[in-house]
Formats: structure tokens, C-alpha cells, sequence
């Protein structure tokens, strides 16, 4: 079973179109992608735990230890759960988008694979932990966030476009738009929570 699994991360980042195929002819896949998304959660969270700490360990209170103590605990489980809320709202929204312009896959096909993309964002949680473990600065720390998140970002699409045209049977060019319509949305709901915030 893990061998299986690390198999799948590894067709997720070089061979998204093999795997679409095999988890849409299998119907599997929701164990996969929950797995991937809540370990690339908790290194997340190890990230931000580890960045906390560092920031923390600059200032000499103990008191200001203790916290970052309570806060390098917490981080993992809050990041870990909202990596996982991501997944099922972006999966969920993609579904419907790609459904809306002719694709044909169920809702755990397009789960399976938005989740299984999310191992793309192995460079957004590595840099920055690179960072901090290496040069033990904010700064180096920042750094490597800068550089990791747009490549993350970027790889992780890269695997979703291309799994998911395969799965839906639809050109890589409606996957892209659907993913810009998913992200209008999202900016636009967003925008219309944080409203009220901003005219008080």
C-alpha cells in the first residue's frame, strides 16, 4: 500500500496524465489524495511551526518561548486542517466548473486528482524549511517561501491541468479556464466576506 502510494506522488509529479487515467479507470483515488494533501498540510505546518520558532528564539523571554511552544504546536493541526478544506472547496468548484464546460468524470475523479496535485507544492514547504534549518534566519527563511511559492504553485497547476484534461476528456485550455473561473469566484467570495470588515 505505501509503495503504491509513493508511486502515485511520483506519476502526480511527473506523469499527471498516466495517473488521471489510472485513477479514473480504477475509481480510486480519495485515500491518495487525503493522504497527499494532509502530509503536504502538516509540513506546512512544520514550516510555519519551525519559521515561529525561529522568530521567537531571537527575543530572550521565556515567556515568549513558551508561546512559541504553544504556537509550533498548534500551527501543524490549523494548517494541516485548512490544507484540507482547500482541497475539498478547490476540488468541488473545479468539478463544477469543468462539468459545466463538457467534461465527463465523477466528483472523486476530480478530487483524487486536485488532491494528488497538491504534492506539486513541495517547494513552497521546502525552501523555506531548507531555510530555516540551514542559515536559521527570517530572512533566508522568507527567501525561500519567495522563491518556492510561485514554483510550487506553478508545478502544482502544472499536474492539475494535465490530470485533470485527461480525466475530463476536455483540452488543457478549458482546465485553465475553469481553474481562473474557480479562483475568480473564490476572490470575488472573499471579497464579499472581508467587505463588511473593511467599511467598519
Amino acid at each position: 500500500m505505501l509503495v503504491r502510494f509513493l508511486e502515485d506522488l511520483g506519476e502526480a509529479l511527473f506523469k499527471p496524465r498516466e495517473l488521471a487515467l489510472v485513477l479514473k479507470a480504477e475509481g480510486r483515488g480519495l485515500g491518495t489524495a487525503l493522504a497527499t494533501v494532509v502530509i503536504v498540510g502538516a509540513m506546512a505546518g512544520l514550516g510555519v511551526s519551525a519559521l515561529s520558532t525561529t522568530i521567537l528564539s531571537n527575543i530572550a523571554s521565556p515567556a515568549w518561548l513558551g508561546i512559541g511552544s504553544m504556537i509550533a504546536g498548534t500551527s501543524i493541526l490549523i494548517v494541516t486542517f485548512s490544507y484540507v478544506v482547500a482541497w475539498l472547496l478547490y476540488g468541488l468548484l473545479l468539478h463544477l466548473a469543468l462539468s459545466l464546460l463538457g467534461g465527463r468524470a465523477g466528483v472523486e475523479t476530480g478530487l483524487a486528482i486536485t488532491g494528488v496535485s497538491f504534492i506539486g507544492l513541495w517547494p513552497k514547504i521546502a525552501l523555506p524549511l531548507v531555510g530555516v534549518a540551514v542559515f536559521k534566519t527570517l530572512g533566508a527563511a522568507l527567501s525561500g517561501y519567495m522563491l518556492g511559492l510561485p514554483l510550487g504553485l506553478l508545478w502544482m497547476h502544472y499536474s492539475l491541468v494535465l490530470g485533470l484534461s485527461e480525466a475530463y476528456g476536455v483540452s488543457p485550455g478549458r482546465v485553465i479556464a475553469s481553474i481562473l473561473l474557480v479562483i475568480a469566484i473564490i476572490i470575488v467570495a472573499l471579497a464579499l466576506l472581508l467587505l463588511p470588515i473593511i467599511v467598519l
